[in-house]
């Protein structure tokens, strides 16, 4: 169909002959727009109407559905097509799976309405066998995957575990297996609780059988063909976060180091009332400017000043007399004149 038309209702009578069915979404509300009369059986609906009045009613897309229909919307507006397999769960009809071809779509409510991109989903259900062989392909790649993936129930009971996640978690045990998981059991409400609103991705302590190891976590909620799930997926990361430790602990030690080495390197030096001196040692940088001024204004602030030269202070009384100043510390009466400080 061409893809610079507007379609309208009316416009898709035609959809009603066939027996593949075919629906269209609205991309941005995330609900059918519109579907042919194919669709009302497979979907377990009386009528049409039911059909999309209960789409335009329901919750809406999940987050990971949400994502999914994202993705699709960016590659449908770029001119392609997609075909991938979809589970489908309609209302009171047991889930199945089906092969879904997608395209692009500009459709409006009206004449005159505003147009707005939906995406044309033709559906082809799969039988039993063929549905049974993707789910074993679907198995059989989770037997390889690394990472732990578990699928738990609403009550936290053991609902599927790859093989990654039987040897790292250990037998299915009875009762909330998705709370005894974690090495403090108590986060298990706190995680509930966010997941209804939205996935959760964190770290977390682990109860493995090697003892307590830190996991990247990322928790969804999923359907399952029986009931609702928790799909849990997590990455050992013990070993990253030992490594961050250590660089976080060498670069206290680095920083005190510097503290250290920078007061050596810019010592105050009293030598007199009121004279301070700054032996340097390498480069007279900003940094040591700086901290050689701080030390130097709290050793005036809170040294003892000696008692006042009667004359002024000794060094400038041997300026004044062009002498050095143990001249004048051992000058006799009469020797040197008094200076006029």
């Amino acid at each position: 169909m061409a893809t610079d038309s507007v379609y309208l209702l009316d416009d898709l009578a035609l959809f009603d002959v066939l027996s593949t069915p075919v629906w269209i979404v609205d991309l941005e509300r995330g609900h059918q727009w519109w579907a042919n009369l194919a669709c009302v059986p497979m979907w377990g609906a009386v009528d049409r109407a039911q059909l999309l009045a209960a789409s335009a009613a329901g919750p809406g897309p999940s987050p990971t559905s949400r994502l999914r229909l994202e993705q699709l919307q960016r590659r449908l507006e770029r001119g392609e097509r997609a075909v991938d397999r979809w589970t489908l769960y309609p209302d009171h009809a047991k889930p199945f799976v089906a092969e879904c071809r997608q395209q692009a779509i500009r459709i409006a409510d009206g004449p005159g309405e505003s147009v707005q991109l939906g995406m044309l989903v033709e559906a082809r259900v799969l039988g039993d066998a063929e549905a049974e062989l993707q789910d074993r392909r679907g198995i059989e790649a989770l037997r390889y995957l690394g990472e732990l993936v578990s699928l738990y129930g609403d009550a936290g009971e053991v609902l599927m575990r790859n093989p990654a996640a039987v040897a790292a978690l250990g037998d299915v045990g009875h009762g909330d297996a998705f709370a005894a998981s974690f090495v403090d059991p108590s986060q298990a409400p706190e995680l509930r609780r966010r997941l209804a609103a939205e996935p959760v991705r964190l770290d977390v302590a682990v109860r493995t059988t090697t003892g307590a190891r830190w996991y990247d976590t990322a928790l969804r909620r999923s359907l399952d063909p029986v009931t609702g799930a928790l799909l849990v997926t997590q990455t050992d990361i013990t070993e990253r976060r030992a490594h961050l430790a250590e660089l976080e602990r060498n670069r206290q030690q680095i920083a005190a180091q510097t503290d250290t080495l920078l007061r050596l390197a810019a010592p105050v030096v009293r030598v007199g009332a009121r004279v301070l001196a700054l032996p340097l040692i390498g480069a007279l940088d900003r940094q040591r400017v700086a901290e050689a001024g701080k030390r130097g204004t709290s050793r005036r602030r809170g040294g003892r000043r000696g008692p006042r030269c009667p004359h002024s202070s000794l060094g400038r009384c041997a300026r004044r007399l062009r002498v050095s100043p143990r001249d004048v510390l051992s000058r006799k009466k009469g020797q040197l004149p008094s200076p006029t400080c």
